[in-house]
């Protein structure tokens, strides 16, 4: 699979600049901004969104016919943390589609309070985004319980959670970030804290009893929405003639499988597997895009696949740079590729691990 174009709204703070705009709304504006209105010879749209609670049915559909393509099929996504990668990576499959357009969205501000049948009120965000059915707990318990097996200190995730507020920073002003589709008068991610010190982290509210868990090394609920123009042919049109080549290639994707209580190390086996299908080793990877919502596990990634972290989320990641979850998968592509050209080369993984024990990995290679 061959990756034409990509993009992306700013990501914005939960309640905050974009909290007005719905999914479908943020979604158009991209897509309108971008000239992806203007692609011709569409064959599918995959639209991934995890927030779906008051939008409406079918929402791939309502993208579709708000955008222009009316008589192109398109399916909707929600695989949690994945679904923006998912989205994409499963046009891999669909035979007799040669282009396809793919998105994520989420508005994390405008997901309702929902009242359950038993009489409860549950948060939309918590009742079917952040809580697991089967391990009865959100990732952030998980990763609590996690810190009291493999601990981290309070000191070394907020060291680590302050290099990725950093990274993002120096995204945006190196230009990395140019591509970045302003919304809402935000011309950048409202979510990276680039003046932020290690002092100012030590004063945030605490998440855990222990003390290390804290508002400093995790990430903010956010809104947000990306897109990837992927395809089997080697080029792609748009209907005033401009050609696209594409940027780089989709080798391969895994799937990996571990314990829906432990969900948040799903991307290892996913990883490992990818590697050793397309025989190869981290030593052969130039960057590594891995969703990195809590500091612990980028770190704990670190040391138990010997990653270096030069290679890792070099232009910031989940943490810094928000998490509007559905949108996220499709952003760890967009800064693998870009990565893949600041750096000139060859492979990178993007990966994220999902709810319930599971986690995606592809293998990009920069043409």
């Amino acid at each position: 699979m061959y990756i034409y174009n990509y993009g992306r709204t700013v990501i914005g703070k939960q309640f905050s600049k974009l909290s007005k705009l719905s999914p479908l709304e943020i979604t158009s504006t991209l897509l309108e901004k971008t000239k992806m209105t203007q692609v011709k010879d569409l064959d599918f749209i995959s639209v991934g969104i995890t927030r779906s609670a008051g939008n409406g049915p079918s929402f791939a559909r309502q993208v579709a016919v708000k955008n222009g393509y009316d008589t192109v099929e398109s399916t909707s996504y929600n695989s949690a943390c994945m679904t923006g990668m998912y989205a994409m990576l499963d046009s891999l499959r669909r035979g007799g589609v040669n282009l396809s357009l793919c998105v994520g969205v989420d508005s994390m501000s405008q997901a309702p309070e929902l009242k359950l049948k038993d009489g409860r009120s549950v948060d939309h965000n918590i009742q079917d985004g952040l809580h697991c059915p089967v391990a009865a707990a959100t990732p952030l318990q998980q990763v609590v319980n996690l810190n009291k097996k493999y601990p981290k200190s309070r000191a070394e995730l907020d060291a680590y959670a302050l290099r990725s507020h950093q990274r993002s920073q120096h995204g945006w002003d190196s230009g990395f970030y140019n591509y970045v589709t302003p919304v809402e008068g935000l011309a950048r991610d409202e979510t990276v804290r680039g003046a932020a010190s290690l002092e100012s982290f030590a004063k945030a509210p605490v998440l855990d009893g222990e003390g290390h868990i804290a508002c400093s090394n995790v990430t903010s609920r956010s809104d947000g929405a990306s897109f990837a123009l992927v395809g089997h042919l080697p080029y792609a049109t748009l209907k005033d003639g401009t050609i696209m080549k594409p940027k780089a290639r989709v080798v391969d994707f895994v799937m990996g499988y571990g314990q829906p209580h432990e969900t948040v190390m799903a991307s290892i086996p996913a990883i490992e597997s990818l590697l050793k299908r397309n025989k190869l080793t981290l030593k052969d990877i130039d960057v590594v895009e891995l969703s990195d919502p809590f500091a612990w596990i980028a770190l704990e990634y670190m040391n138990r696949m010997e990653l270096d972290e030069r290679k890792l989320n070099m232009f910031g990641g989940t943490l810094s740079l928000g998490h509007p979850v559905a949108s996220t998968g499709l952003r760890l592509v967009q800064n693998a590729v870009g990565a893949l050209e600041r750096v000139e080369g060859r492979y990178a993984i993007a990966s994220t691990p999902a709810m319930i024990g599971v986690g995606v990995a592809a293998l990009i290679e920069r043409l």
